[in-house]
């Protein structure tokens, strides 16, 4: 998919904004119930005012890119619109993990409200105390529960809240795929969850109660907690349409959009291109079985015609074959002959067309030392790989996979026009960027070096000033069989 990491390169600066968003009832007309439908000039003026100088910097001198900020906060919005008439937002996991964004951003900038005169470079919730958290889990700054019954019921309540949260996000986590079947959090990692639980509801509840006594404030402090609330509220609001959408790309939309194996046969019949070279080249595969009929000898044919660069220089040989080290239709084709025997049909993978012939059959060990089938096995190789012509840097790729990705990515054109078809959303796109002081970069490049430095020293720290690793070697530098 990808719909969804361009969505999240947007949100990782429209929701870093922090408690610079401003909603304007007078100014914004299209917000009903949580959804965002509308965002003017004036608004988006408000979105970015917090941005850091950097991504001011960024987007002042990059006209095309601000447009796109733009547009892609306009396809989030209208998703997450999509999301909420497919009614995604009442599944019960869903909808408990909305309502615990709407506590932590609350929480979060409310801590950021009171505790920023303080100037520490501390974690969100950090100057909350154990203290604090111990009452929580007790009942005790419960409203009314002094002690007693009262506090009990507060802390069972609590504790089956805390419940609640966390099967929402095993839930969340084990649909996303981050959680093996019957796999549950350790010990520590609930302990976390547990803290971090308490000190959001603790910061919750403070800010609630004081938005609920606005009108009692004085007119200069009532006007200052007015915009905290309604900055809040928007911040919210795009949190929330930010989780719909991503929730609906990967649990519904991904489904939508699968291409299938006749998707991919179909397109390929149908486009003359594609069907000359797969024509071409199993003309060729033909070409080689019938010299081999003639005579010819495998190994030779193998190092003048077979384009796998693994095997051609040895005459297509790879020894020691086990399970599923090779394409599925390769491997059968190869246990069906008999040793000297070559394939009398060229064999389809999706890398081309094989010649093959199989010299044994044996046994050898897996990596655990446990007994395995093997066989040793000529083959020559009419590769099908194609270049992307659109993307000269790509790499060959089998002309399945181009065909699966050029298809995806117009169904996805496709599903997100629809999309924002039906779920109209109007976001400014001729906003003004505020101009950047070489003094404010200059700060903030101060501060971004000064914060990698203290993550190195914690690091050192960590590991005992132990020298860094060496790097992974990637997949890319470790050959695979099954792709020869």
């Amino acid at each position: 998919m990808k719909i969804l990491p361009k969505i999240l390169i947007v949100l990782v600066i429209v929701l870093s904004i922090g408690a610079g968003l401003v909603f304007w009832k007078s100014q914004v007309g299209g917000h009903s119930g949580n959804e965002v439908t509308k965002i003017t000039k004036e608004d988006f003026q408000l979105l970015i005012k917090d941005f850091n100088p950097m991504q001011l910097k960024t987007l002042s001198e990059n006209p095309e890119q601000k447009k796109k900020l733009a547009e892609e906060l306009e396809e989030i919005l209208a998703i997450a619109q999509q999301a909420r008439k497919e009614g995604l937002d009442k599944e019960p996991y869903i909808k408990n993990e909305l309502k615990s964004l709407e506590k932590a951003i609350l929480a979060i900038n409310y801590d950021q409200k009171i505790n920023k005169e303080k100037g520490q470079n501390l974690p969100p919730l950090s100057f909350i105390k154990q203290e604090q958290i111990n009452d929580f889990w007790a009942g005790k700054d419960a409203k009314g529960a002094l002690g007693g019954l009262f506090a009990k019921g507060a802390a069972a309540r609590r504790e089956a809240q805390f419940k609640e949260f966390i099967d929402a996000k095993l839930k969340l986590a084990s649909k996303r795929g981050q959680l093996q079947p019957g796999q549950k959090p350790s010990e520590e990692e609930l302990k976390q969850a547990k803290e971090a639980f308490a000190k959001t509801r603790i910061y919750y509840n403070e800010a609630k109660d004081k938005l609920d006594n606005i009108d009692s404030m004085k007119p200069e402090e009532q006007k200052e907690w007015k915009t905290f609330k309604e900055s809040v509220e928007l911040q919210t609001k795009l949190q929330q349409a930010q989780f719909l959408t991503r929730t609906y790309v990967q649990d519904v939309l991904a489904k939508k959009l699968q291409v299938t194996d006749e998707d991919i046969e179909k397109y390929v019949k149908e486009d003359k291109e594609l069907s000359k070279i797969i024509n071409e080249k199993k003309g060729k595969a033909d070409e080689v079985i019938k010299k081999l009929k003639s005579g010819g000898d495998f190994a030779e044919l193998a190092k003048e015609y077979s384009e796998d660069p693994g095997s051609k220089d040895k005459g297509g040989l790879y020894e020691g074959v086990g399970p599923g080290q090779f394409d599925p239709a390769f491997e059968t084709a190869a246990m069906n002959l008999k040793p000297g025997e070559y394939t009398q049909e060229p064999v389809k993978t999706k890398f081309g067309f094989h010649v093959i012939k199989l010299i044994k059959k044996g046994e050898g060990e897996t990596p655990d030392g446990k007994k395995q089938p093997t066989y040793d096995v000529r083959h020559i190789l009419i590769s099908t790989m194609k270049k992307d012509p659109e993307n000269p840097l790509a790499r060959d790729t089998p002309i399945e996979d181009f065909v699966r990705q050029k298809l995806g990515q117009k169904k996805q054109e496709e599903a997100l026009a629809k999309i924002k078809k039906e779920n109209k959303v109007e976001v400014a796109k001729d906003f003004e960027i505020p101009k950047v002081s070489e003094e404010e970069l200059k700060k903030i490049q101060e501060q971004q070096q000064k914060q990698l430095q203290q993550q190195i020293e914690q690091m050192q720290k960590q590991q005992g000033n132990a020298p860094p690793p060496p790097p992974p070697t990637t997949e890319e530098a470790a050959p695979k069989k099954e792709e020869k």
